[in-house]
């Protein structure tokens, strides 16, 4: 038997509303942790069919950011401190490349603000979550951002995870 190997990183980017760009010094590249239940996560994406009975990454996938900065580590279970609006749905899935799947979720203008720095707008950590019940999640993958992001309505953010399945 290989064993097999997972790849996982997150880059966030943050785009200026009214000229699209993306602002220098929003665009945060890190290491993501896999966590313990998410290496079953995955060994469940590969096997779950959808309602064609194919395999499909983005029927149980969501986003979900938060406000804990506390290090992400295997054994995290959930954000350290999830913001308000919850489990968001991926905005794409894409298996074009052999051995790999990108999520992306789409954080736009209009999600995610306040008029003053809360839980629910400065964003230290997101995470990709594993949902196939309602209520009954398992946290995939978790990264802390540095730096973070204070949200406001001039911002939209994409988060693209690229998850790669290597053998050894």
């Amino acid at each position: 038997m290989m064993p097999i190997y997972i790849k996982d990183n997150v880059i966030v980017e943050v785009f200026d509303v009214q000229s699209d760009a993306v602002l220098p010094v929003e665009r945060i590249t890190a290491h993501n942790v896999i966590v313990n239940d998410g290496r079953n996560v995955i060994r469940d994406l590969l096997a779950e069919p959808d309602s064609d009975g194919r395999s499909s990454p983005l029927n149980n996938v969501w986003f979900a950011w938060g406000s804990d900065n506390t290090a992400a580590d295997v054994t995290d279970t959930a954000l350290g401190s999830i913001s308000s609006t919850g489990l968001q749905a991926i905005t794409e899935a894409n298996t074009a490349i052999n051995y790999q799947v990108d999520y992306k979720y789409f954080l736009s203008s209009g999600t995610g603000n306040a008029t003053s720095p809360t839980d629910n707008n400065i964003i230290k950590e997101a995470g990709l979550f594993y949902a196939n019940v309602v209520g009954d999640n398992e946290m995939f993958a978790h990264v802390i951002l540095d730096p973070i992001i204070t949200k406001t309505s001039s911002l939209a953010i994409t988060f693209t995870w690229t998850v790669t399945i290597t053998a050894g």
